[in-house]
């Protein structure tokens, strides 16, 4: 029960704190505790993984099966975003729209963000400690400091939100079209992990769960290590950091097929990471609806994940 009403209190705290106008130190300082709480959270979930002997032995197997869900959910969500945007929307008009309108997309930087960088080194040491030198009978404590880590994570997503809310203006540009989109993101990556999970015998619970991740690997990993332990925790994450990579590389095939193929592919990345490769791959008239599937799915995926995981 408290990690289902946990994520929404925490988010509305965060909303709140994001509405009010802070000093910009405040936001600067959310940043930085955001960071070293992810930092934290990331070797927190190795250490669930290094401390579990049945995950450390079947790594490998783990890895391919996460590479299929990975996989068949984002073709789904390309298959299905594909026919919405050939029966519903039109994105010539809607670019042109913007176009007149001289919307332009958030700037964002080209450079990789270090902390990118910092959490694959997080999840090894993560996984070092809790195979060299932390006994399983200390899974209770790194369950205790998982959560510790995700009241940070979730408060400064709605922080995020309530100081970025007048993005959604350009949500107008498409109305409640943008809603179809999103949907058919969504059922893709669970249609997706629920035949992966036939193929590969994976738990439906992990693949659905995990594919609908839409690429939160951080919230995503760590809330299914909470309710399913540290196996679970490992499709959750893995899944989801290998939607970014996959995206990053199918981008020249998706540019081929629809405008909206990036934009179902990139899913939540589309709000940071993956905002600029989309937005190359579809234009930046439409890279800011690419912004706003982003934002809103980055919004949804935290209320959404801890329900699935307490009805499958």
């Amino acid at each position: 029960m408290f990690m289902t009403i946990m994520p929404f209190a925490c988010l509305t705290a965060g909303v709140v704190m994001g509405l009010r106008n802070m000093p910009s130190k405040f936001y600067s300082l959310a940043t930085i505790v955001t960071n070293v709480a992810l930092v934290f959270l990331m070797v927190t979930i190795g250490a669930n993984v290094g401390i579990n002997d049945d995950v450390m032995n079947n790594l490998n197997t783990i890895g391919l099966n996460c590479a299929l869900i990975c996989l068949l959910a984002i073709s789904f969500s390309v298959i299905f975003c594909y026919i919405v945007e050939k029966k519903l929307i039109d994105f010539d008009k809607i670019s042109k729209k913007l176009n007149k309108d001289n919307i332009k997309e958030e700037k964002k930087q080209s450079k990789i963000d270090p902390i990118l960088i910092i959490i694959p080194f997080s999840i090894i040491l993560g996984v070092g400690l809790g195979y060299y030198f932390i006994p399983s009978g200390y899974a209770h404590i790194l369950n205790y400091c998982l959560i510790v880590f995700l009241i940070f994570l979730y408060t400064s997503v709605g922080i995020g939100m309530g100081s970025n809310i007048g993005v959604f203006k350009f949500i107008k540009a498409i109305g409640l079209k943008i809603v179809y989109l999103i949907i058919a993101i969504y059922i893709g990556s669970i249609t997706g992990g629920a035949v992966a999970s036939l193929i590969t015998g994976v738990p439906l619970k992990y693949a659905v769960i995990s594919a609908s991740g839409l690429g939160y690997y951080s919230l995503t990993g760590a809330t299914m290590m909470h309710f399913y332990g540290a196996e679970a925790g490992v499709y959750g994450f893995m899944v989801n950091v290998m939607r970014d990579l996959f995206t990053v590389i199918l981008i020249p095939i998706f540019m081929r097929i629809s405008p909206s193929a990036a934009m179902a592919s990139g899913a939540g990345g589309n709000m940071d990471t993956l905002l600029v490769p989309v937005t190359k791959a579809v234009g930046k008239e439409l890279g800011v609806i690419a912004l706003a599937i982003g934002i809103i799915i980055t919004i949804l995926v935290p209320i959404i994940l801890p329900i699935l995981c307490t009805v499958i």
